[in-house]
Parts: structure tokens; C-alpha cells; sequence
């Protein structure tokens, strides 16, 4: 009895399902998983995994990014000021250009 193959005597059928959620974390007398919990997992997952899919709001991201680069010495407060008045504003008009005819 020492070499006993419960796999080989039952077949390539086994009765345990080795994929089950739990198979390998369960513990001896602990219940089974219940439909309930297992889709209570899968639904924490998938929310999960929405959270991360999510990007962040693009004109957050760049007046971060300006913000950064201001405080690392990139840029002065007067191009930070510029740059956020063209992400607020859309295009700034450069002192002394004429919107009507050019330069």
C-alpha cells in the first residue's frame, strides 16, 4: 500500500478537481468554498483589475508633470504659469502677435 496511485486506480478521470479555488490553499477540516465566496473573489479581482485599467485624468497627469519639472529647477515660474494657462485655456497667444493677422 505504500506505492498506491489514487490517479492511476481511478483512471485519467480523477474525482478531485485540482483547478477548484482553494485546491491548494484549503486546509484539512476546513469547509469548501461556496459559490458565493468563490464569486465574491472573482467580482474583488475584476474590480481590481478595472482600478488599475484606469488611467488618470490627462491634464492632471500633465500639470504634475510641469509641477515636477518646476520644482526640479526645469522651468521658472513664469513658463509653470504659461504652461498652465495653456492646459486651462487651450493655446496662449504669445505678447506682441496680432490673433487677426499674424505678427
Amino acid at each position: 500500500m505504500d506505492n498506491f496511485n489514487l490517479k492511476k486506480f481511478l483512471g485519467e478521470k480523477s474525482l478531485l478537481n485540482e483547478n477548484a479555488p482553494g485546491y491548494d490553499t484549503r486546509k484539512f477540516g476546513e469547509a469548501l468554498p461556496t459559490l458565493e465566496s468563490v464569486k465574491a473573489a472573482h467580482e474583488a479581482k475584476e474590480d481590481d483589475k478595472k482600478e488599475i485599467k484606469e488611467e488618470p485624468d490627462p491634464i492632471q497627469a500633465e500639470m504634475k508633470m510641469h509641477l515636477k519639472q518646476y520644482r526640479d529647477g526645469m522651468i521658472d515660474g513664469d513658463d509653470l504659469a504659461n504652461a498652465f494657462e495653456e492646459i486651462i485655456y487651450g493655446s496662449v497667444t504669445p505678447p506682441g502677435y496680432n490673433t487677426r493677422y499674424g505678427r
